[in-house]
């Protein structure tokens, strides 16, 4: 029997500090799959680089999505814990940004988009907590 467990999709944990700690498990299938269909067309939309007919695709299917119903696509029952704890909003959209990126491109680029939006504020911001 081949063993793939080393390769199969995994919980990913996010700690945002101050005792928030997440464990977010990886989307179903159809859900990976809209997931990553509206970051990769929403992406090329975002940059311009997109025709007619892709863009008529991504607006079907995008149309009755919310924030939320995005959040909920990468975070999966995640989301719930975190609104049971109260936690800000900007730090569950952080960690739905993250995941979905981290779901869609894999974790070096979840890593890079994330560190580019932080630009100079995040990283002032992580020094003066030490």
């Amino acid at each position: 029997m081949k063993d793939l467990s080393a390769f199969a999709a995994d919980t990913l944990d996010i700690n945002l500090g101050r005792g928030r700690k997440v464990s977010i498990p990886p989307p179903s299938a159809s859900d990976g799959a809209r997931l990553g269909a509206l970051t990769t067309i929403g992406t090329a939309v975002g940059t311009g680089e997109i025709d007619d007919q892709t863009l008529a695709m991504f607006e079907e299917l995008a149309k009755d999505t919310t924030d939320k119903d995005l959040q909920r696509l990468a975070l999966g029952p995640a989301l719930d814990e975190m609104i049971a704890k109260d936690w800000p909003a900007s730090d569950i959209q952080l960690a739905a940004t993250y995941a979905t990126y981290y779901w869609v491109f894999g974790e070096a680029t979840a890593d890079a988009i994330i560190e580019s939006q932080a630009g100079d504020t995040g990283k002032s911001r992580r020094r003066g907590r030490n």
